[in-house]
């Protein structure tokens, strides 16, 4: 199998969660801008969080407080779940000979949690969730993945001092 060093895999996972991150994140705003539209233009009832947040003010108001909320819950989640599980990753592909196969970027736990949030994006999709939530979901995991991504890198990359 191909192998790589310890950072160029650290540095292909750091960009593959930022990429996904990127990806969740531009999903989510998209979906919070039909439901910001479609209450811009039709008062529709159908959106839960929006609902709520509508109390603030109007349409936009509300649709840049969801945004900020999904973002903080994002930073935690970020912070307090996914560092530990960068962290874990760091050690268990640092133990492995230098360079290691690519197949040892992730483990089988984390390979079953990725298939596992996949299914969980299906499902989100068949049930028929209101734009609002999947915005809120798809936005505060898109920056948790990127602050994850940023941990990875910073771990494989030199710090510059001075630029």
């Amino acid at each position: 199998m191909f192998k790589v060093s310890h950072k160029t895999l650290i540095v292909i996972s750091g960009s593959m969660w930022i990429g996904i991150g990127v990806f969740l994140l531009q999903l989510g705003l998209g979906f919070l801008m039909d439901a910001v539209q479609s209450l811009l233009l039709q008062a529709d009832e159908g959106y839960p969080l929006m609902s709520q947040l509508s109390v603030l003010g109007e349409v936009k108001i509300a649709a840049l407080v969801l945004v900020l909320l999904s973002l903080i819950t994002g930073f935690f989640k970020g912070r307090m779940v996914l560092k530990k599980t960068v962290m874990r990753n760091l050690l268990r592909i640092k133990n492995f000979p230098d360079p290691t196969s690519l197949l040892n970027m992730y483990s089988k736990g984390n390979l079953f949690l990725i298939v596992g949030m996949m299914g969980l994006g299906v499902l989100m999709r068949l049930s028929g969730i209101s734009s609002d939530v999947r915005a809120f979901i798809d936005i505060a995991v898109g920056s948790a993945l990127i602050q994850g991504g940023v941990y990875y890198l910073r771990s494989a990359l030199p710090r510059m001092e001075h630029i």
